[in-house]
Order: C-alpha cells, then sequence, then structure tokens
C-alpha cells in the first residue's frame, strides 16, 4: 500500500509504502529526552524512511537558531532548547557578577576627593546695622537731644557725659572699670567727616567678608588698636628721641582700628581685588 504523507507545518514531502514498519522502528529508536530538540525530528523522518527524498522548505530558512517549541505546535519548531537557554543565562548573568566585583574591586581611588565649595554669605546687612548705630551715636555726641527731655531715673540720659564715660577711650575710664569701652569707643566719631570716611569703607568691605569674620576681625582689631592706643598714650612711643616731648593725646574714638583689621585681613585673603 502506497501513499503520499505531507506536513504543512514542517514544510517537508515524501513517499512512503508502509506504516507499519515505521511506526515500530519509530518508539524503539525514539528516547524520551529528545521530544523537544530537533535531534527527535531527525530520528523520526529517518525511521520512516532511510532513504527519503526530502525537499527543504523556505519556511524552515525563516526560523531563529535560539529558542524552542512544542512538538505539537501550530507555529514552526525553533532551533534549540529551552533549557539550554536557561543555562547560558544563568551562566551569563554570573559571569557578569564577577566581573563587576573585580571591577569593584581593581577599580581606582581618587587621592583628592571633590571638595564642595560654598559661597560665603555677604556681611552688607551687618555692615548697615553698625552705620546705622554709629550715625546715631555720634549725632547724640555732638547735638544730644536729650538735655532737656525728661526721663525715668532707670533709663541713662543720653546726653555727652554719658557717651565721654561710656563711648571715649581713655585711660581715666580704664581705671574706674569702664572696660567696655575698649571696643565701644570704635561706634563714635568727633567729626562727621571722620563718621563718613569711615563708614564709607567699612560698607564697600562688607560684601567681601562673611559675617563671623566681619565680628571677629572687627572686636579682635578693634580692642588691639586700643590696647595699643592706652600703651602709647602711657608710656610714649618707644623710637621718639625727643625725650622732653609730652604726648597730649589722651583719648580717642572712632572705628578706625577696626577698620584697619579689615584692611588687613582683604589685603592677605584677597591680594587681587580693586575698587
Amino acid at each position: 500500500m502506497v501513499f503520499l504523507v505531507g506536513s504543512r507545518s514542517l514544510g517537508l514531502h515524501m513517499q512512503k509504502s508502509s506504516l507499519r514498519p515505521a511506526t515500530q522502528t519509530l518508539f524503539r529508536r525514539i528516547s524520551l529526552r529528545c521530544m523537544h530538540t530537533r535531534d527527535f525530528h531527525s530520528s523520526f523522518f529517518s525511521s520512516v524512511n532511510p532513504n527519503p527524498l526530502v525537499r527543504k522548505s523556505p519556511l524552515l530558512k525563516a526560523i531563529s537558531s535560539s529558542g524552542s517549541r512544542p512538538f505539537f505546535s501550530s507555529t514552526p519548531l525553533a532551533r534549540g532548547s529551552k533549557w539550554a537557554q536557561r543555562e547560558q543565562h544563568a551562566k551569563s548573568k554570573h559571569q557578569n557578577r564577577a566581573t563587576q566585583r573585580n571591577q569593584n574591586e581593581h577599580q581606582p581611588i581618587d587621592p583628592t576627593p571633590t571638595i564642595r565649595y560654598r559661597k560665603p554669605r555677604s556681611s552688607y546687612p551687618l555692615a548697615i546695622v553698625i552705620a546705622v548705630g554709629c550715625t546715631f551715636v555720634t549725632l547724640s555726641y555732638n547735638r544730644s537731644p536729650f538735655v532737656d527731655f525728661p526721663l525715668p531715673s532707670f533709663i541713662p540720659k543720653l546726653t555727652p557725659e554719658y557717651f565721654e564715660k561710656n563711648f571715649v577711650l581713655s585711660q581715666q575710664n580704664i581705671d574706674e572699670g569702664r572696660i567696655h569701652t575698649l571696643i565701644t569707643h570704635s561706634f563714635m566719631h568727633q567729626t562727621y567727616y571722620h563718621l563718613f570716611a569711615n563708614m564709607y569703607c567699612m560698607l564697600a568691605m562688607a560684601p567681601l567678608v562673611n559675617p563671623l569674620t566681619f565680628v571677629t576681625i572687627w572686636a579682635g582689631a578693634g580692642v588691639t588698636c586700643s590696647l595699643a592706643s592706652l600703651y602709647i598714650w602711657k608710656y610714649g612711643v618707644p623710637f621718639n628721641q625727643n625725650k622732653s616731648s609730652i604726648n597730649i593725646i589722651d583719648r580717642g574714638c572712632g572705628a578706625s582700628g577696626s577698620l584697619s583689621g579689615l584692611i588687613t585681613m582683604l589685603a592677605v585673603k584677597h591680594p587681587n581685588v580693586s575698587w
């Protein structure tokens, strides 16, 4: 009995003379381990006819070389095995982890870490407050509006005598225990020109210094210049050749000493700055 077997899904055409011997040979040679591989199909058709005339269809050429499909699927079979794909994927994943671990271990460490510089805050608002305070104290000292104005006894009257005791640097004030005049004298100025020159210089330098540095330099330089002035007023200048000359200056006020400290600090920190 001769009949024709055709497979549309595989694109194969062959001629068979008998079906029973092929069926017996099929189940004798094929094992259960090759159910989803290409060897199953080759053994199946080789057992059907040892010398078949097989003509491959162009459909098989379009099948990709990876992936697998069940034998009785309606789509064409693809080459390879899903188990092999899983093993290959696990192996590649393990290799990637090992490579990443080696890269992390042998990655060079930068000896110079990146330093983030923060722009310093301006001391301009603080300088404005100091300028307003200096102006108020100077105006009150030169023309006090509180001479004839009645005030309670617990409120000090801002009279010229009050400013001379608390805002003027002198050896008498230090001897009487008013040590705060070492710094408060920088808020009072003798003339308006003196006040304008010092405040203009202070407002010009304030944007270049942060508030903490500004207060530190202002107070430190003011106290240092006060101590130096007291020493010179009491003992005179060491390099003065005229021993008979008498220094008649024994009092002082103004922010020139504090501003000298700010100018020196800016000259060292910003030597190329210009106004």
